[in-house]
């Protein structure tokens, strides 16, 4: 069987090991044979656009979809039902009928980020300022990881939402995101949610930056389970690391 794999490709590290166990799971071993088309940046949709039809021209027997936008995918998706081609979604949803493809395969964003709002409900009973390092703008995973979160915190007492912005998971911006929201509300931060890792990992430096300490004066959670964030973890850097598996079993 000829396997399309529209992916994203380098993102960060739990990225990495996913796109590594599909890879590895529809290798020639296991008798496939998998096109493997990553986009050309993280956010580029368009150049997953593009590689989606050439797998429905080269008539593969099925497409694997990881998207880099939730919306815009319906005539794509369209095109391989009417090409007989299913397609099944790895990890981030899509905004279409769910008629135009086989399934979804996912762990729980809105569970694992429920797990982050609790922990935090157990660290700050009494409630705190808090701020959300988000990814892309518009992906299923980052609603879902807010709905997750806010739900689990909704209601309690005593917690004030400074404010969100996206970092684009990554750490560098993570980093100049929180630099800028500390001086705007003088430090006045209790607690950090980053819905990944790297975006979490940028904000402990910019913690240390402003003369915090990171676990002390602002508590950081976030999302993966990378080896970089279980390293930090340890270091105290990151206070809390909700395990989002990228090979999608417990």
């Amino acid at each position: 069987l000829t396997i399309g794999y529209v992916a994203v490709g380098p993102e960060g590290g739990w990225r990495d090991a996913h796109e590594k166990a599909i890879r590895d799971a529809f290798g020639a071993e296991s008798g496939f044979e998998l096109k493997y088309a990553p986009a050309s940046s993280p956010t580029d949709q368009n150049s997953q656009i593009n590689a989606f039809a050439t797998f429905v021209n080269d008539e593969v027997d099925a497409i694997l979809l990881t998207a880099t936008e939730a919306s815009g995918w319906e005539s794509s998706l369209e095109l391989a039902q009417e090409a007989e081609i299913p397609v099944i979604l790895l990890d981030r949803g899509v905004d279409a009928d769910d008629s135009l493809y086989v399934t979804r395969i996912a762990p729980d964003n809105v569970n694992v980020a429920a797990q982050v709002g609790e922990w935090a409900l157990s660290q700050f009973p009494e409630g705190a300022n808090y701020y959300v390092l988000e990814g892309v703008p518009g992906l299923s995973v980052v609603n879902e990881r807010n709905e997750g979160f806010e739900g689990a915190i909704e209601a309690a007492a005593g917690w004030n939402k400074v404010g969100a912005q996206t970092a684009n998971w990554s750490a560098d911006e993570g980093k100049s995101v929180t630099e800028t929201v500390l001086r705007a509300n003088n430090n006045d931060i209790q607690f950090i949610f980053a819905q990944n890792d790297e975006m979490g990992i940028g904000a402990a430096q910019a913690v240390k930056d402003a003369g915090l300490t990171p676990g002390t004066d602002v508590k950081i959670a976030t999302i993966d389970g990378t080896t970089g964030a279980l390293e930090a973890l340890a270091a105290g850097d990151l206070s809390f690391v909700a395990q989002y598996n990228p090979f999608f079993v417990d």
